[in-house]
């Protein structure tokens, strides 16, 4: 860890994208976004739930072409990244959208490093660390489901191609630059992932609340989604 990683990690940060959009019909936002080429990653559920189909719409609108990745939703190899990261080399995007859940969003972001570092080495026994991003394209994370929180974190999970472990990548450049919450898009999800999802992020909100390095801003957020979760998600699991 360099001088400048080791001062920030000793320092209590909250970052979060630069635009969260959180409502019904929020996917209308990428119809006016700022994209001529964009490459949307999408979970294969996200094709039979009609998601997909309304993320490029409204893609199209904006006037961006569109390239699809789509495939299914589980945690990230290596060559599924790098299928990802040549179709996005392919067509020279100037956006990536994930749609889908945590993995789908964790897959996409580290498709992006390789994207942006064509040489970044994730079969390395240690990962080096992520640096600068942005050079090529930015990040959009559509979220399907309430469970990861990817679609706000500085972190992805990998699949290590020689051990099989998940290896965890931390980095503020994940911080994805726009964050679509849009609840309409969880409503085709069968009861058991509502649920379980549901509790994920209430383990999460959990967490983050009694972290010892939790801020009062940290606190007052997971007060909140714990409040909101525990009163909503028997209503929506019916």
């Amino acid at each position: 860890m360099d001088r400048k990683a080791m001062l920030l990690s000793m320092i209590r940060r909250v970052l979060q994208p630069a635009e969260v959009c959180a409502a019904n019909g929020a996917v209308k936002r990428l119809g006016a976004l700022d994209s001529r080429r964009t490459l949307v990653i999408a979970a294969r559920s996200a094709g039979q739930s009609g998601t997909l189909e309304a993320v490029e719409t409204n893609l199209e609108k904006a006037g961006a072409e569109v390239a699809v990745w789509s495939g299914p939703s589980m945690e990230p190899s290596l060559e599924t990244v790098r299928t990802m990261a040549a179709r996005a080399a392919e067509h020279q995007v100037d956006w990536l959208v994930a749609v889908g859940g945590g993995s789908i969003i964790d897959g996409a972001k580290l498709a992006w490093v390789l994207y942006e570092t064509p040489e970044f080495d994730f079969g390395a026994e240690k990962p080096p660390a992520v640096e600068a991003l942005r050079r090529k394209a930015r990040f959009a994370a559509v979220a399907t489901t309430a469970g990861s929180g990817s679609e706000a974190s500085q972190a992805a999970v990998l699949t290590h191609p020689k051990t099989g472990k998940k290896v965890p990548l931390v980095s503020p450049h994940f911080v994805p630059d726009l964050a679509i919450l849009d609840a309409g898009l969880t409503r085709s999800l069968p009861v058991d992932v509502t649920v379980s999802s549901g509790m994920d992020a209430l383990s999460h909100a959990v967490e983050a609340y009694a972290s010892r390095t939790a801020t009062p801003l940290v606190r007052t957020l997971a007060a909140t989604a714990i409040r909101s979760i525990i009163k909503d998600l028997p209503r929506a699991a019916q």
